[in-house]
């Protein structure tokens, strides 16, 4: 890929592989990465993003046809759902994009080439569709942070500033800039040809330079998912669970007709076996380590998703908990891997008060920051806290 072969030239970094296609792991250290999405303006390539373009007379419908959601919307504007096959498993995580009479579809959790594919066959022969995997041409760069809007603006247009959540615009033919993130902070999207990417980067890294803006992986990106309870399709995803299970239902209607309907309103008649809450412990988390309550002989939980809390003390997760106990406030569990015990309390997600909650890009500047009043960051109680 372009962009990951400039920035690969550029410097050494930690690489990993995401649904088959390499992406940066790492540039330096999380604490530093996390912190510039949390409190500056971090820049991250997003080469694992397939992106598909759904084109034809029979584009809208189709889409329409195959997706779990009501997909009432205007053009430019976006919306997120999960794609399922016929089994009822997680195709791709996704945002559905709406660009006039056809599509565009942002996905994790599937190569652009296995997920052109799975669209292919489900074609059907009267349709008139054509499908194009984005990522031979373009490249998806990410600035997240809550001072990238002025980032933006600079590099851009100062009316990007007022571009809604979910949305998108073309600032120029070959060039997309989407408002979207899972951070809990300011995000952008720019989706550039490969022959313009390297230079895109170049100019957001020297630009962003006054933003004290930091390269992050997919790593720090990541972890700010979780803190913020976004859906991560390899991790929670990964675990066999219905949307009720997984707390994603907003991004599926029941009501709706649509490929697989049978399949996801057998996935709700299904009791559910557990349900996604978050965790915190003063000591560490690790995915597969099941919980256990008081008085209870057997496991009530798994982890799914854990790591060292970055914005306050202990460790911070994601675990899949059996209904009677899947509820916030709980002082009460405990970890036990034999050796030693560890206590955990269920809390309220998200983990942090996200600095963009109060940075207003009508008031506030990236050079006045230090005047803005902002809370602890950390949100998780005091008792655990003390705890931990």
């Amino acid at each position: 890929m372009a962009l990951l072969d400039h920035v690969l030239k550029r410097q050494h970094i930690d690489t990993i592989c995401i649904d088959g296609i390499r992406t940066p792991a790492a540039f330096g250290s999380i604490e530093q990465e996390v912190a510039a999405i949390r409190g500056s303006v971090a820049l991250s390539a997003m080469t694992h993003v397939c992106m598909t373009a759904v084109e034809g007379r029979d584009a809208l419908t189709f889409v329409d046809r195959i997706c779990p959601r009501f997909l009432h919307m205007n053009p430019n504007r976006m919306k997120q759902t999960v794609f399922i096959d016929e089994e009822g498993r997680y195709v791709a995580d996704a945002y559905v994009c709406r660009s006039g009479d056809s599509y565009l579809l942002l996905c994790r959790g599937v190569s652009g080439d296995a997920f052109v594919q799975w669209l292919s066959a489900l074609i059907a022969e009267s349709e008139d569709v054509s499908l194009r995997s984005l990522n031979e041409t373009y490249s998806l760069i990410a600035l997240n942070g809550p001072f990238s809007w002025e980032l933006m603006a600079d590099i851009y247009d100062p009316e990007i500033i007022g571009l809604p959540y979910l949305s998108f615009y073309r600032p120029s033919e070959e060039v997309l800039v989407f408002r979207a993130g899972e951070t809990g902070e300011y995000g952008y999207l720019v989706a550039a040809p490969h022959s313009e990417a390297a230079a895109r980067w170049e100019q957001m890294l020297a630009e962003g330079e006054r933003y004290d803006l930091v390269c992050a992986g997919h790593r720090a990106v990541e972890y700010c998912m979780l803190e913020n309870n976004f859906f991560n399709i390899h991790k929670e995803g990964a675990f066999e669970a219905t949307p009720a299970e997984l707390q994603i239902q907003w991004r599926v209607s029941y009501r709706k007709s649509f490929l697989f309907a049978d399949r996801l309103k057998a996935m709700r008649a299904k009791p559910p076996k557990a349900r996604i809450t978050a965790v915190h412990s003063a000591q560490p988390l690790y995915e597969s380590q099941h919980l256990f309550c008081d008085g209870e002989e057997g496991p009530i939980g798994t982890v799914v998703n854990a790591h060292r809390f970055l914005s306050g003390p202990g460790h911070i997760g994601l675990a899949m908990i059996d209904p009677p106990y899947a509820v916030s406030g709980c002082d009460f569990y405990h970890t036990n891997d034999g050796s030693c015990e560890g206590a955990v309390s269920t809390v309220s997600p998200p983990f942090v008060n996200n600095r963009s909650l109060y940075v207003d890009p009508q008031v506030h500047s990236f050079c006045d920051r230090d005047g803005i009043v902002f809370p602890p960051l950390c949100t998780v109680p005091m008792e655990a806290r003390k705890e931990a």
